[in-house]
């Protein structure tokens, strides 16, 4: 159920915390992953032991939800194959981080990671791909990307 713009923006700011959260955890999860790469000398292993455990988690969640029938639904429409393979994404950006942060450290890896993400989603919102929503890339985000792509390189020299 969506909720009306009104409630949307009185509680934006708790959902832009979230996002910070969420980017934390993703910082994390790129260090636990590179170490446990690291520990297993193959990062393909990490990679894949934290999709089993994601996967599992999902799952129960999915089962307490009791929305596993909704697979079956979108299965039977009409859906473009390809909304069916973020995960090939998901595992190489997990697999890749497994294996950059031995490389290069969990800060650099992050940050250039967040870049990329940056860079994708103007895109994708400029022109609208994959089925979202269209949103003009500004002169302030161009000016936002100017500074992070900035942020990566006094991270990199210091």
């Amino acid at each position: 159920m969506k909720r009306p713009p009104e409630q949307r923006v009185k509680w934006k700011w708790l959902w832009q915390i979230f996002g910070v959260l969420v980017g934390g955890m993703l910082a994390i999860q790129a260090a636990l992953n590179g170490r446990l790469g690291g520990l297993l000398q193959a990062p393909i292993h990490a990679a894949l032991i934290s999709f089993f455990i994601g996967t599992i988690m999902l799952f129960l969640v999915a089962v307490f939800q009791g929305t596993l029938k909704n697979i079956r639904l979108v299965v039977q429409q009409k859906t473009p194959w390809w909304v069916w393979i973020g995960g090939f994404f998901g595992a190489a950006y997990i697999f890749l981080n497994a294996y950059l942060v031995p490389q290069i450290g969990t800060g650099t890896v992050v940050v250039l990671v967040l870049l990329g993400q940056i860079i994708s989603s103007l895109n994708i919102d400029q022109f609208g791909l994959l089925g979202s929503m269209k949103s003009s890339i500004s002169v302030a985000k161009i000016a936002g990307l100017i500074i992070m792509i900035a942020g990566v390189g006094l991270i990199e020299v210091m």
